[in-house]
């Protein structure tokens, strides 16, 4: 991976253990809001609430530590039409290779289900087609396609990416924030294709220096994966 204008964060070892500890109060005060609200919603909201919930907490942890505990840079924009070409591209060439590493990874678990992968949200969403219940099926669009990539990009690019970057070389930045990102998601069935998944967001990240880059390129896959299972039950 070329080193590119992703300026790293330098920040001690106390001041990376602060922003870890207001990410678990903001991911504890997310679990905290979903178990009140799961008693008194239907069971197809559920999942867009615990997502809503989670990483509206993180992402308020993330932000009070920004802004509240130590000097952060501003989120790095840069050319938006030069952002876009680059996150099309991604799209297209990551979501084949994600793609053939995800059926290669299948015939290696030989059918292994850990029953939180995302085959069983693409069952959900594509039963909400097939029923022809489009509200769920937006609200699953707008989980996937929305709130996960913008949240998890600022999380894990924006943030634990650029002090990592600051500690490590950029290969060993982008492996370790990938492996976590992948790991975030506590899915065996889905780890390897999502580690991809991270490793390109850091790729386009260091192409683009623009955080808009792989947030798009994170939503142009999912939602590629969305199309992909509603074509399939249709």
């Amino acid at each position: 991976m070329k080193e590119s204008g992703v300026s790293p964060i330098a920040l001690s070892i106390s001041a990376i253990a602060t922003y870890v500890g207001y990410i678990t109060l903001g991911l504890a005060l997310g679990f905290s809001v979903l178990y009140s609200a799961e008693k008194c919603l239907p069971r197809a909201y559920v999942g867009t609430v615990f997502n809503l919930c989670i990483y509206s907490g993180a992402l308020f942890a993330h932000f009070r530590f920004a802004h509240g505990t130590c000097a952060w840079r501003k989120l790095e924009y840069g050319s938006l039409g030069r952002t876009i070409w680059w996150a099309f591209i991604f799209i297209i060439v990551g979501s084949i290779a994600i793609g053939m590493t995800q059926a290669h990874w299948d015939r290696i678990l030989a059918g292994f289900d850990d029953g939180i992968a995302f085959h069983k949200m693409n069952a959900h969403f594509s039963d909400s087609v097939h029923r022809h219940d489009f509200c769920t099926a937006l609200l699953f669009l707008i989980d996937g396609c929305l709130i996960a990539p913008i949240a998890e990009e600022l999380l894990f690019r924006s943030g634990l990416y650029r002090m990592l970057k600051g500690k490590f070389s950029v290969l060993a930045a982008a492996g370790i924030s990938s492996a976590l990102f992948s790991s975030a998601h506590l899915s065996v069935s889905a780890f390897l294709p999502l580690m991809l998944l991270g490793y390109l967001c850091c790729w386009i990240y260091e192409k683009t220096a623009d955080i808009r880059g792989p947030i798009i390129f994170h939503a142009g896959y999912n939602f590629l994966v969305f199309f992909a299972a509603a074509r399939a039950h249709v």
